[in-house]
């Protein structure tokens, strides 16, 4: 009995050796470091004169051209990634830089390009394109005016784009070991790390892997055990910091627009502008765009100049695009034509000694938005060098416009006139209020999120529009300033009532199957905007039109003014 228990145990444990035995086998096997390494154009899929890009150490889809040992970068690229200041005219090939004293052109394929007009001469061309028409841009020239540093490696081929003035995380390797495409032993090896060599730390992957990048672009994954010391390492200061300085006036802006459509309008403007309290600004719409050549019409006075200035006050003069869309994309589209429009626009505000300009550009669309933005750019150059207040009048805010940079317009512009009405406009779908208090609250918050509040305006309408309606209907609608829209509510013998949800005085009536419809703009309704612009501590108000408000308007302005 006791001989079969023995020879039973030694079995036991035989067994159990062995069983052992093969589970750490199968261990060792499946752990066993996989030694095979990966076929680096795998990961940098490139191939002839192209270039992989690393970009703040994250390998992206886009690819470099290399041409004479020199990088060059897709435009779209650049713009998107170095500086959105890089603009490319497709229709005269033309290269737009700008800051905020310099406007800077190449002409693609040359090495010759222009500051302000005065001519210079790279080593290498600016701007070249591929046999796909795709146009690229120097990386060494964009440096000279982006803080970028950039490297190139060969064997594939790399470059390696970092921001200058950012840090970095270094780590320590403590011995040699590999770098490994997945966070596990059983991938394939990206490349060697030896002992004491230094990698960026990109981010910890588990409790014992984490990512890390070669300072020649190799990324993947190192056990944490080889890790050691790691430390903050700063790169290169920033060498540029452009300062796109403003021209603010005193106090808050009280601005009136008043519309003047031919030379003899000019001739009401001191019985109107003696009605008014607490205004500093007074912008006639005097130019409009004439031709996509960017020449400009002009129904200006210096008769009228002189007078509002001896008045204490400013002109801004508008220009229009005539709400052409079609002649406003052949202006923008074109370098040419964006130059002479900006030289032919700042000669006659010079010429009659205005304070600034104001850009009122409407019913343009998505197409035409970045040109937009460039044009506001390089006329910004002009207006900061002579000295001129320059604003821009911009929608509110609303899913259908927001191709509008207005971030960007803002930072080169001196005010954003934001209209804040045509809430329910002429042959909407509905009737409604020009601008309700929900309306033009909301529209200054959004674009408190994108513009800051010292460059903000507030527009704010002085006229509204009485709707007529059968059956639901609209069959006409009308505007009209605060005094008229009030004579034809009291003809009617109605008493206004006040519209808590649109800050106004709504009334209604009926006229045989008509039902007229009227949201009021007065005293009222300007008085709880002004609170709202006044809560916001914005740069002030613009209002359209002069001559369209009642008397009693004025008070509450200057009301405003005085706080």
């Amino acid at each position: 009995m006791k001989k079969t228990f023995k020879s039973f145990m030694i079995l036991f444990f035989m067994g159990l050796i062995v069983f052992a035995g093969l589970k750490g086998i199968k261990y060792l096997r499946d752990n066993k470091p996989n030694k095979t390494r990966m076929d680096l154009s795998s990961i940098f899929k490139v191939e002839g004169d192209l270039s992989t890009i690393i970009y703040e150490n994250v390998l992206l889809e886009e690819s470099a051209l290399i041409v004479d040992d020199m990088i060059y970068l897709p435009i779209e690229f650049a713009k998107t990634y170095i500086s959105d200041k890089v603009f490319f005219d497709y229709n005269e090939l033309v290269l737009s830089f700008t800051t905020p004293t310099q406007l800077i052109r190449s002409v693609i394929d040359t090495k010759e390009y222009t500051i302000n007009g005065e001519k210079f001469e790279e080593n290498q061309k600016i701007t070249v394109a591929n046999d796909e028409d795709q146009i690229f841009i120097s990386i060494d020239f964009l440096e000279k005016y982006c803080n970028y540093e950039h490297s190139l490696y060969s064997d594939p081929n790399r470059v390696l784009i970092r921001e200058l003035g950012k840090s970095d995380k270094i780590l320590t390797v403590t011995e040699h070991t590999q770098i490994r495409v997945l966070p596990d032993v059983k991938s394939e090896i990206v490349v060697d790390a030896s002992k004491d060599q230094e990698l960026i730390y990109l981010e910890v992957e588990s409790d014992n892997w984490s990512m890390v990048m070669t300072t020649d672009g190799y990324q993947g994954y190192i056990k944490n055990k080889f890790i050691g010391a790691t430390e903050t390492q700063n790169r290169p200061k920033r060498l540029y910091e452009y300062d796109y300085t403003s021209i603010a006036i005193d106090g808050p802006v009280s601005l009136v627009w008043h519309q003047v459509t031919n030379t003899t309008a000019n001739n009401n403007i001191n019985e109107l502008i003696d009605e008014t309290k607490g205004v500093n600004v007074v912008s006639p719409t005097w130019f409009s765009l004439s031709n996509a050549e960017g020449d400009i019409k002009s129904i200006a006075s210096y008769e009228y100049v002189n007078t509002i200035k001896q008045k204490g006050m400013q002109v801004w003069g508008l220009v229009t695009n005539q709400f052409d869309r079609e002649l406003t994309r052949e202006l923008l589209s074109y370098t040419s034509r964006r130059d002479a429009f900006v030289k032919n626009i700042i000669d006659l505000a010079l010429e009659y000694g205005l304070n600034g300009i104001n850009i009122d550009f409407e019913s343009f669309n998505n197409a035409e938005g970045e040109a937009f933005t460039e044009l506001i750019r390089e006329l910004s150059i002009q207006c900061r060098k002579n000295k001129l207040v320059l604003s821009v009048d911009i929608y509110v805010p609303s899913a259908w416009n927001l191709f509008i940079d207005r971030t960007a317009i803002a930072e080169v512009a001196d005010y954003i006139v934001v209209m804040g009405y045509d809430e329910h406009w002429g042959g909407g779908a509905e009737s409604g209020s020009v601008s309700s208090l929900g309306f033009f609250e909301k529209g200054l918050m959004d674009t408190l999120e994108l513009v800051p509040a010292n460059k903000i305006i507030m527009g704010l309408p002085f006229y509204t529009r009485l709707w007529e309606e059968v059956n639901g209907a609209i069959v006409s609608y009308k505007a009209y300033g605060m005094d008229k829209a009030k004579e034809i509510i009291t003809e009617q013998g109605i008493t206004p009532i006040w519209d808590e949800f649109t800050g106004q005085n709504y009334a209604e009536y009926t006229i045989d199957e008509s039902i007229f419809k009227v949201w009021l703009e007065d005293e009222s309704s300007i008085k709880e905007r002004m609170k709202v612009i006044e809560s916001a501590n914005i740069a002030g108000f613009a209002a359209w039109k002069l001559g369209l408000e009642s008397t009693a308007v004025w008070n509450v302005i200057e009301s405003y003014n005085e706080k």
